[in-house]
């Protein structure tokens, strides 16, 4: 919930989080927020200060660099992917992409959180949690920074995309779900 309210502008960049006013937002105990606020900043959405912590600003290079990092580790997860999926997790991306078609067919602007959690199956099927975390860390930075809207049709040619990748992890063809 905290992560969501800092990827929605709720907390600006620059803003300090402290525990308490935090938690008295949030309607919960500092336990909960102190954990939160520990996770993001080892996910690089907040940093540290000699005020405390505060919500990152992100530099002009940033988006560049998270990029480059998610093309270079994401082939090396799909094709773990295709080596190491079990039949449950092809269920589970079946399951991902025809939720998502419907949700296109259906013309739902708000198809991100199914192509998000197709890509999540995807890690977890790789069975790599070092790998799978630096994804999850890579994609909490990525998602602070302001994404193009996109429309049904370039949701349309995303979800092939996805249909094809998964065909490669079905057929356990490594080099194919890399490319």
């Amino acid at each position: 919930m905290l992560r969501d309210r800092i990827l929605q502008s709720h907390y600006r960049p620059g803003q300090v989080m402290r525990e308490a006013p935090v938690a008295d937002d949030l309607g919960v105990s500092r336990t909960p927020v102190r954990e939160a606020l520990i996770r993001l900043t080892e996910n690089g959405l907040l940093e540290r200060t000699s005020r405390g912590l505060r919500v990152r600003q992100r530099t002009v290079d940033e988006p560049s660099d998270v990029y480059e990092a998610c093309i270079l580790v994401e082939p090396a997860v799909a094709g773990l992917a295709a080596l190491r999926r079990r039949p449950q997790d092809l269920a589970v991306l079946d399951n991902v992409l025809d939720t998502t078609e419907q949700a296109i067919n259906a013309g739902e602007t708000s198809v991100q959180p199914f192509m998000d959690e197709w890509h999540v199956a995807v890690w977890r099927s790789a069975y790599n949690d070092s790998l799978s975390q630096l994804l999850h860390t890579l994609s909490a930075q990525l998602f602070s920074i302001p994404a193009p809207v996109l429309g049904l049709t370039q949701w349309r040619v995303s979800l092939d995309g996805h249909r094809e990748l998964t065909e490669a992890i079905r057929s356990q063809d490594a080099s194919g779900a890399s490319r």
